[in-house]
């Protein structure tokens, strides 16, 4: 299969972004199941499905995609933004925990030269059961 283009979307992968901000996960899995569909294709920003995920805390999408391939490193965000930084901003502590569990690179830095943990502290994160995902 291709390598994805930003903005370069088939008709099926538009429909996996509109499946994954209503949270069926069920529609996700059938479209993913498509041959035309590339778990890792990028909108017109070069985020990938699985940064739309994290960033909207659709903690069962994000695990279907990265059951599915989802790359957790992809770095093509127009400000350099990762899967982790979305899931810092999305403030929720399992979907950060699912990423860094998936080989996420936790000393990216985006267009502005900030971390996902600098992210995250940002909008006030803090952890839920105990246990701090990283350090700032």
């Amino acid at each position: 299969m291709s390598a994805s283009v930003k903005g370069d979307l088939r008709d099926e992968e538009r429909e996996l972004l509109l499946v994954i901000a209503a949270g069926n996960v069920q529609e996700a899995s059938r479209l993913l199941g498509c041959k035309d569909v590339r778990v890792n294709c990028l909108d017109e920003y070069g985020m990938t499905p699985l940064m739309h995920a994290a960033y909207k805390g659709k903690a069962d999408m994000c695990r279907l995609l990265l059951q599915h391939g989802a790359d957790v490193n992809c770095n093509e965000h127009e400000h350099g933004y990762t899967a982790l930084m979305f899931a810092g901003l999305s403030g929720k502590t399992d979907i950060t925990w699912m990423m860094l569990d998936a080989g996420a690179e936790t000393d990216v830095v985006n267009s502005v030269g900030r971390t996902a943990a600098q992210m995250a502290a940002f909008v006030g994160m803090k952890p839920e059961g105990g246990g701090v995902p990283w350090s700032v």
